[in-house]
């Protein structure tokens, strides 16, 4: 059987309860019998306590003589002591002395008379001091063994204050947990207060307030499925009106596609070889569009090429001049460095060469294969034109050799390749191996005419003639140079000499 909290909490507050009380009737048993022990001490006590009480008095009577005695005994000690001493001393001296001393024999015997009678009057005292003495020795035997025992109370009553303290503590958690649990019972399942008037009133609780949450719920949830079945019925209703609706205009519509249908096929029938020149025109539009995307391009590259191509040829000019004009250099020597740089700025020239000769080579293949599928397009779309009005000639012998003849120029100008114009593709677009390959042409024409017999005279006639002009230019060049030369070191031969005048 499931048990509630609340009996959960009852059940357990019970086994602590029934702990507690166990515990506290064990501690109850310790006291029994610690009060036992305590009553039988009282028992035994009171008789040693009343001889303690008269031995006491009587100890203090005698110690009050004592006292007395003691002082008078000290006083008479201190008073032998000194006799003493004065006897010792005076024993030296007793033989010169003794005639004194007989004198004062009678007043000494008087003296040792009282003497004797405080010595016996302190043997008594000292014997019933001795008595008192032993008494009180005994009495503090008693008193240690008491303490002891007292001392073995103590602690037991020291545990039994700790115990009860742990009790108390046990018992302040217990009445804590157990006003929680109240609090909690009273959350949970409510509880009941008087007001002013001394009436009671119910505090409803969690327990109450989930019944009216889940009455409420039950409640919405019956409104809810009236609502969801009311619209649920209505937009069964609209659905069908829809679904109605719906079968009518499809109807409609395949009615109407398969019209479309019927009439876009007849004239797809009637169109078909306006369709032929129609694809075969735009295919070659869409070449012409990529064609001229590339020619616009390699116009862009070839026009950067020059640009480039003119800003390094300008350096090594610019450099010169910079070198005549600010740096005052002679121009014999700028002329000497001259192809130097030609030479260093060749590996920038040749590439930017290379880019503008290609781009120029493939501009004008651009430009030809953009000529070439404009008189195909041009064709295509004509041939649709041409096809009717042979057929308004009528069917006779002229109008089907025209026919074929069309038919027969149109599939020719479509059979041709444009790729046929895109020739030597094998070899490269670089200007240096173009210039070697035609020189290389050159002279094997050259070479053929040397064969020929009145052209080989001709041909080292001006062979010789171009030698000379080349070594008279190699003469000039190397004349300026020495003027050149002589005229610097001239020039660096009278610095030293005028550099001397003015120290001089």
């Amino acid at each position: 059987m499931f048990l509630t909290t609340e009996d959960r909490l009852t059940e357990k507050l019970n086994k602590e309860k029934e702990y507690l009380w166990t515990e506290m009737n064990a501690l109850k048993a310790k006291l029994e019998t610690t009060n036992q022990q305590l009553e039988l001490l009282e028992q035994s006590a009171p008789e040693h306590y009343s001889k303690a009480l008269g031995a006491r008095n009587k100890a203090t009577e005698v110690k009050n003589k004592a006292e007395e005695r003691l002082g008078e005994i000290d006083a008479i000690y201190k008073s032998v002591e000194d006799a003493h001493e004065l006897v010792i001393s005076l024993k030296d001296e007793s033989d010169s002395n003794l005639a004194t001393i007989k004198e004062y024999g009678s007043s000494a015997s008087e003296k040792s008379e009282s003497i004797a009678q405080y010595h016996e009057q302190y043997l008594e005292s000292k014997a019933e001091i001795d008595e008192a003495l032993q008494e009180l020795s005994r009495l503090v035997t008693e008193k240690d063994r008491l303490a002891v025992k007292v001392e073995s109370l103590s602690e037991q009553v020291t545990n039994t204050e700790l115990v009860a303290g742990k009790l108390k503590s046990l018992l302040s958690n217990a009445t804590k947990q157990k006003s929680e649990f109240d609090t909690l019972h009273g959350e949970v399942f409510g509880f009941t207060y008087e007001d002013d008037n001394g009436e009671e009133v119910e505090q409803g609780g969690l327990k109450e307030e989930l019944k009216d949450a889940y009455s409420k719920i039950k409640n919405d949830v019956a409104s809810l499925n009236e609502e969801v079945s009311s619209v649920e019925q209505r937009y069964n209703e609209k659905l069908d009106s829809i679904e109605g609706q719906y079968q009518e205009g499809l109807e409609s519509f395949i009615s109407k596609g398969e019209k479309q249908y019927s009439s876009i096929i007849a004239q797809i029938k009637s169109l078909l070889p306006d369709a032929l020149t129609a694809g075969l025109s735009g295919a070659y539009i869409d070449k012409i569009k990529v064609e001229k995307e590339q020619l616009d391009k390699h116009e862009v590259s070839f026009n950067k090429a020059i640009r480039w191509l003119i800003v390094c040829s300008l350096l090594p000019v610019a450099f010169s001049m910079v070198r005549v004009i600010f740096l005052s250099e002679q121009f014999a020597s700028v002329i000497q460095d001259a192809p130097m740089i030609y030479s260093m700025m060749l590996p920038v020239y040749a590439p930017i060469l290379w880019v503008a000769y290609s781009s120029n080579k493939s501009y004008k293949l651009s430009k030809r294969l953009i000529e070439e599928y404009t008189h195909k397009e041009v064709s295509s779309r004509t041939f649709e034109g041409l096809s009717n009005q042979i057929d308004t000639i009528g069917e006779d012998d002229t109008s089907g050799e025209l026919r074929t003849k069309l038919l027969f120029n149109l599939l020719q100008v479509n059979s041709e390749n444009p790729g046929k114009l895109i020739s030597d593709y094998n070899n490269s677009d670089h200007p240096i191996i173009d210039a070697i390959d035609k020189s290389s042409k050159l002279a094997d024409a050259i070479n053929r005419l040397d064969n020929v017999p009145l052209v080989s005279p001709l041909l080292r006639h001006l062979n010789a003639k171009e030698r000379n002009k080349i070594e008279q230019k190699e003469k000039d060049m190397l004349d300026v140079v020495d003027v050149a030369t002589t005229a610097e070191a001239n020039s660096k031969e009278e610095e030293p000499t005028t550099k001397t005048a003015s120290v001089a």
